[in-house]
């Protein structure tokens, strides 16, 4: 049992002027997701309050709160009202939690979830820091951010400039302004968007979906979690170059998804073709003009259909190509259509009437692939070495969630939801 014994609202010392949620905020939910890291080596709560308070300086947005106008849009009011950072005491040692010790239910005293309908004028925050310290010195901090304030790219943005300036650097500044976003929406309104990835779902469907959701998330899923070794990727890679075209690759992260995608499929019991939705980040795509530090939600769903066959036939290669969504895969039309249909969505306040054509899907025969094999997880160094290990609760939907491993030893960790009798091949023996 943990012991709470401090909760300081860290302030930034700065404001901004209010910044509406663009579409893509909130068809992100108001719902958060704890990022976690383990540190054996034990944390510093003084210092890494200071350093996150210069931090906030350069991101009032994420000291504000959500507000609704008198026309129902809704936005953060930045008037800095804190980031609560609260540290906890755990009487025993830190668990050796990693690859063969996921921290799966236990996962929970680490943070207090965050429900969508608990943050619209409300006084919660949009980001939450604990600081759990254990009797051996070893510490676990968990981040747990409002996913219509940011997205997981715009997060970890956030966190290595936390590590900056807790290591005295300078900090270049993000982009804040969600209203520019929101003018560029406009400006394409009159687009066809032919092809959207997200539709109008009638409310009967929408409430049967998510009530399958549930009956799913609390009786048939389960996680694994998948170690892929160095080794492994380096055996895929030989391969790879053997059958293809001289001057011609394909990336280490589609051989690792590309290879649990078929594991999982091959024990799918449903006959029905795999809707894999892969998210993007639309800061990639230059033509738009995100910047890369863009702070909100700049998410893409790109839809891959196979056949059960197209999984299991071939080789990993030619599936890992099927998978792989190139940037240029949607034209600069399509797209700027699509940002012109959320945005009118968000002026009729419709954005929650839709859904996603992968997500649909999920109950039968659909999962959700999240690469972030680029993200510097390993990289959040205060000062006392970088984490140990890093952790997500399980999402209640099938999910792929693919990142570095510890070591950054160009193998990848895999947590892959899905049900029981899916995730048989991928155990560990």
């Amino acid at each position: 049992m943990s012991l709470l014994t401090e909760r300081t609202l860290i302030r930034a010392g700065a404001t901004l002027d209010r910044q509406y949620l663009t579409g893509l905020d909130v068809l992100a939910s108001h719902a958060a997701t704890a990022c976690i890291l383990v540190y054996p080596q034990g944390l510093d709560a003084k210092a890494l309050k200071q350093s996150l308070a210069t931090t906030l300086n350069a991101y009032p947005v994420l000291s504000g709160r959500l507000k609704r106008d008198a026309k129902g849009h809704i936005f953060i009011d930045a008037a800095d009202q804190g980031v609560p950072f609260i540290v906890k005491q755990h009487p025993g040692p830190l668990p050796p939690y990693g690859v063969a010790r996921p921290m799966n239910q236990g996962i929970r005293q680490f943070f207090k979830r965050i429900y969508p309908w608990q943050v619209v004028d409300r006084p919660r925050a949009l980001m939450v820091i604990e600081l759990h310290q254990f009797s051996d010195g070893g510490a676990v901090l968990s981040i747990t951010p409002v996913h219509s304030a940011c997205d997981g790219g715009a997060l970890w943005v956030f966190l290595m400039d936390w590590v900056r300036a807790h290591h005295g650097g300078a900090l270049t500044p993000p982009v804040l302004d969600r209203n520019a976003v929101i003018r560029f929406g406009q400006e394409n309104m009159h687009r066809p968007c032919e092809h959207p990835t997200v539709r109008v779902t009638p409310l009967l469907q929408r409430v049967v979906l998510y009530t399958r959701f549930a009956w799913q998330h609390v009786t048939q899923l389960d996680r694994v979690i998948l170690r892929i070794t160095p080794q492994q990727v380096q055996q895929w890679k030989d391969e790879a170059k053997a059958q293809l075209p001289e001057g011609t690759s394909v990336a280490a992260h589609d051989l690792a998804i590309a290879h649990c995608l078929r594991a999982w499929s091959a024990h799918l019991r449903a006959s029905k073709p795999r809707a894999i939705t892969v998210i993007t980040d639309l800061r990639f795509r230059r033509q738009l003009g995100l910047a890369r530090k863009f702070i909100g939600n700049a998410l893409g769903r790109d839809l891959v259909t196979l056949s059960a066959q197209d999984l299991a036939d071939g080789s990993l290669t030619t599936l890992a190509q099927r998978c792989h969504i190139p940037l240029d895969r949607i034209s600069q039309d399509e797209l700027l259509g699509y940002l012109g249909y959320i945005e009118g969505h968000r002026q009729r306040h419709t954005v929650g009437q839709l859904l996603s054509e992968g997500g649909k899907q999920l109950v039968e025969a659909g999962i959700i692939v999240n690469n972030c094999a680029h993200f510097p997880v390993y990289k959040m160094d205060f000062g006392q070495g970088p984490p140990s290990w890093h952790e997500t609760e399980r999402p209640p939907y099938r999910h792929l969630l693919l990142t570095p491993t510890p070591g950054m030893d160009g193998g990848f960790d895999v947590r892959l939801t899905a049900r029981r009798g899916e995730l048989a091949a991928l155990r560990p023996a």
